[in-house]
């Protein structure tokens, strides 16, 4: 990553502090914050001075139940955390970390087997997306509620609710991919699968599309959980802005811009050649995605040049940040969710080993969860983080 200021400076007003407020941001014409992290961040090594709080709950200790390593986090108003893992399955922990529940998980037949593609919660219920359904589970007791049939003939990977009884479901790959428009421009009416993002009503009937599909996209972290019960889709088509998935339809909340070391649109056609390893270690930052907010801070994730995972945490009141590199044997350990509060990950059993190398998020909480839990070694705790004032 080039360590480089280009000089503007931007002016915030003060966010509501508390809850689930919103800071009063510079904004483009489409009314979507703009975020550019190589003006307005700086790039860090060690976390210790940016942390104002962490704090571990230890996760029960159950070799049959216990989540590998977690893929998606949700958490719920009573902080209670529900975690997809790389075994397919969908583990719910109480805010206590005191027990494991398997709720969903890969379901086989004679047909072949189906994998579990997303979650999300609406209001008492969790929503688990598994193959051409949509799981309904209380979320009390953990009991199945429904099946719903998704009403679209494409494998979608993510959903969301729209606040209103109904649903968002993505699909980042069509049934039969499309020649794609050439150009930058789509002036022709898109239909049927050249649209990615779809709308149902709480009746399940299709009520909008939204999205055409004209560049490369993948099926990775989509749509992500941020706070308050919101969701966010991350960026498609090389516009590089997130939308909140909302009642009144999607509406742009983030544009995040590297300027001249954004990839460029539809580069994965034109010059890549359709080479996914070329696209992903491209020189250019390159699919942000996992975008959660606190009411003071948000966090997103970003596929740097040749493939450097960073990670960057914005100060909502100000128009500071911070960034900072993972390093690649810190993929168990990342920010996952969020609430009004904290954002959250989970520590994995090697948590207490003094294994490396590591990068600065993986360092801090190894060093924390170290003096706070001398015993730490072989045992998984969530984390609950919160920055200070940037």
């Amino acid at each position: 990553m080039k360590k480089r200021v280009i000089g503007a400076l931007c002016a915030l007003a003060v966010a509501a502090a508390m809850g689930c407020g919103r800071s009063i941001s510079p904004v483009s014409a489409e009314a979507e914050v703009v975020l550019k992290p190589l003006e307005q961040t700086q790039r860090v090594d060690d976390l210790s001075p940016w942390v104002d709080e962490v704090e571990f709950v230890r996760i029960a200790d159950d070799a049959q139940v216990h989540p590998a390593t977690v893929t998606k986090m949700l958490i719920d108003g009573r902080a209670n955390a529900f975690m997809m893992d790389d075994r397919n399955r969908v583990v719910a922990v109480p805010a206590d970390g005191s027990r494991l529940t398997v709720i969903a998980q890969e379901e086989c037949d004679g047909e072949g087997c189906r994998i579990i593609s997303d979650m999300a919660l609406c209001g008492n219920e969790l929503l688990v997306l598994v193959g051409h359904e949509i799981m309904r589970f209380d979320g009390d007791d953990f009991s199945l509620v429904r099946r719903d049939n998704v009403p679209i003939d494409l494998p979608c990977d993510a959903l969301a609710p729209d606040g209103e009884g109904g649903m968002y479901l993505f699909s980042a790959f069509p049934k039969n991919l499309p020649e794609l428009p050439q150009g930058g421009n789509v002036t022709k009416v898109q239909s049927g699968d050249e649209f990615m993002l779809y709308r149902l009503s709480p009746d399940g009937e299709v009520a909008d599309r939204y999205i055409p599909r004209d560049d490369c996209t993948l099926s990775l972290n989509n749509i992500s959980q941020s706070s308050c019960g919101e969701y966010m889709l991350r960026p498609q088509n090389g516009n590089h802005v997130f939308y909140r998935l909302t009642a009144d339809g999607i509406v742009p909340a983030y544009r995040v811009d590297f300027g001249s070391e954004n990839i460029p649109h539809r580069y994965y056609f034109d010059v890549a050649g359709e080479d996914l390893m070329s696209y992903i270690m491209s020189p250019y930052y390159k699919m942000p995605m996992e975008l959660h907010e606190t009411a003071s801070h948000l966090f997103f994730r970003v596929a740097g040049p040749e493939a450097r995972e960073v990670a960057v945490v914005y100060d909502r009141r100000s128009c500071g940040g911070i960034m900072w590199e993972n390093a690649p044997g810190d993929m168990q350990m990342q920010i996952l969710a969020s609430d009004g509060k904290w954002f959250y990950a989970v520590m994995p059993e090697t948590g207490g080993a003094d294994e490396g190398p590591h990068g600065p998020l993986y360092s801090y909480v190894r060093r924390a969860l170290a003096e706070q839990e001398p015993d730490a070694a072989g045992h998984s705790y969530l984390v609950k983080i919160r920055f200070r004032k940037m």
